[in-house]
């Protein structure tokens, strides 16, 4: 496992190289005059610079197997020992992917193949930096200790940010700053999280009570922070700095996420591949946190939040993608809904957890999972597939659409694909998630009187994730040309 790592680390570096390398060095001879004084230098064919240049946009597909084949080892092989990566002068980094980042590092592993060097990007630098992103995120999920993660994190967000932002306009170097700065303030609330989690030394025999100080930097790894779960107020606060850090990284605001970020970015594979990977990240970090370094012991109210937000957060993120009519926001929202329903399980689970129900607490963590595992790389394919309809047709509005199964077959079948997914209808994947929540909602009665008013308002939040589906299928694919001037969609009858 330690090995598969090590090798997605160095084909992702190898990929950033590649890219950071000149397009004209694949392309060969440039015709025409050069001015006076200066000589042509052409490499050859078989160049190392020509052959890394040419695999620069694939190098990235072996890298993501890579890190699947690693993240299934750390699911399903025995333990491995930490791997130690020296980071600063007396200080290092523990790297040993559990269970739990092994998830995680199969879906990151699937986004990272999709998120290579985009060979139509002009800048040599944002090439370059397109791999660099999911390499961080993937040392941030196989950490081992919170400094390492929280190091790795906040090194990927403005490389993150960075590729993807477009910084030629004013416009959209507001909207960069005003994202980096927000998923930072979501990284300071992440620090104070873990920070709460460290445990404290106790003080000496017969000594008067002298303020606790934290122990020594090894305190700092996951096998320490588990040992004295919060309580009381340091756990409310816990649970309140959670959510805030995690929220930017889940797309749960309008303004304070990476959205306003889809609306300017640069086309391309990082823009493309920008809310899967954020909302991976999000999802991992809620799970570690509120599921896992807290441990068993937390009282009934723990789950309420979190599962209070994520229903909202489904419900809105499905009523905003069913208004949406910009094909580049559209499957951001969808990918929002998809993150809402997954963070809706693990506030489940956290509930049947403290009601000593083990079996419904696995019930809806695995149905957590699965949501993210299964409708996130189909909101990734919708991504690919609308920025395929925006170069081929230049246009970004749905009204404008319509009628593209004659012209785009491939596109329109791996839309349908990516929507009956999200949809959740069977036998399509996302039934399977959509079904385990259902089942996990209705034993929700278990736990209390209060189980009823939740399992309504996340089956309510569950049908505003189907919503914005039929608006994409009828109008961007099957529909027939809608009136331009006039901004009226064709009936559903002209559409079939």
């Amino acid at each position: 496992m330690t090995i598969l790592l090590l090798a997605f680390l160095a084909l992702s570096g190898l990929a950033a190289l590649a890219g950071a390398l000149p397009r004209g060095v694949a392309a060969g001879p440039v015709p025409g005059l050069l001015p006076p004084g200066r000589a042509r230098t052409v490499a050859p064919p078989t160049s190392p610079a020509v052959l890394l240049a040419r695999a620069a946009p694939i190098l990235c597909l072996p890298a993501g197997l890579a890190l699947m084949a690693a993240g299934a080892m750390a699911l399903w092989g025995p333990p491995s020992p930490a791997l130690a990566l020296p980071v600063l002068p007396g200080g290092v980094v523990l790297l040993r992917p559990d269970g739990l980042s092994g998830w995680f590092l199969m879906l990151l592993g699937l986004l990272a193949a999709a998120s290579g060097p985009d060979p139509e990007e002009p800048d040599a630098l944002r090439r370059a930096l397109s791999p660099i992103g999911p390499a961080l995120l993937a040392l941030a999920l196989s950490a081992a200790d919170a400094a390492g993660l929280l190091l790795a994190l906040g090194l990927a967000l403005p490389v993150l940010v960075f590729s993807t932002a477009q910084l030629a306009y004013p416009r959209g170097r507001a909207v960069a700053r005003r994202g980096l700065a927000s998923a930072l303030a979501g990284w300071v609330a992440l620090l104070l999280a873990f920070a709460l989690l460290l445990p404290m030394a106790p003080a000496a025999p017969g000594a008067a009570m002298a303020p606790a100080l934290p122990l020594e930097p090894a305190g700092w790894s996951f096998a320490s922070l588990r040992q004295v779960p919060p309580e009381g107020w340091r756990a409310g606060l816990l649970l309140v700095l959670a959510l805030a850090g995690a929220a930017p990284l889940l797309g749960a605001s309008s303004m304070l996420s990476w959205m306003p970020l889809l609306a300017t970015a640069r086309p391309g594979r990082p823009c493309a591949a920008l809310p899967a990977l954020m909302v991976t990240a999000g999802l991992y970090l809620l799970a570690r946190l509120l599921l896992d370094l807290t441990g068993p012991a937390q009282p009934g109210w723990w789950g309420l939040p979190t599962l209070l937000a994520g229903a909202a957060m489904a419900f809105r993120c499905g009523l905003r993608a069913s208004l949406e009519d910009d094909l580049r926001l559209l499957p951001g929202w969808l990918a929002g809904g998809q993150a809402g329903l997954a963070v809706l399980g693990l506030g489940l689970a956290a509930i049947f957890r403290a009601a000593d129900l083990s079996a419904l607490a696995a019930l809806a963590s695995g149905g957590a999972l699965l949501q993210a595992g299964l409708g996130l790389p189909a909101t990734l394919l919708l991504v690919l597939v609308a920025e395929e309809v925006r170069r081929m047709t230049g246009f970004r509005s749905l009204e404008r659409l319509g009628g593209l199964v004659r012209v785009m077959p491939w596109a329109t079948g791996c839309a349908a694909l990516a929507v009956l997914a999200l949809a959740a209808l069977p036998p399509f994947a996302g039934f399977a998630p959509a079904w385990v929540l259902l089942q996990a909602l209705l034993a929700a009665w278990r736990v209390g009187e209060i189980g009823t008013q939740f399992a309504a308002l996340a089956v309510l939040a569950g049908a505003g994730r189907c919503w914005p589906c039929w608006p994409w299928r009828r109008c961007a694919s099957w529909g027939s040309p809608s009136s331009a001037g006039h901004g009226i969609r064709a009936p559903w009858g002209a559409a079939t």
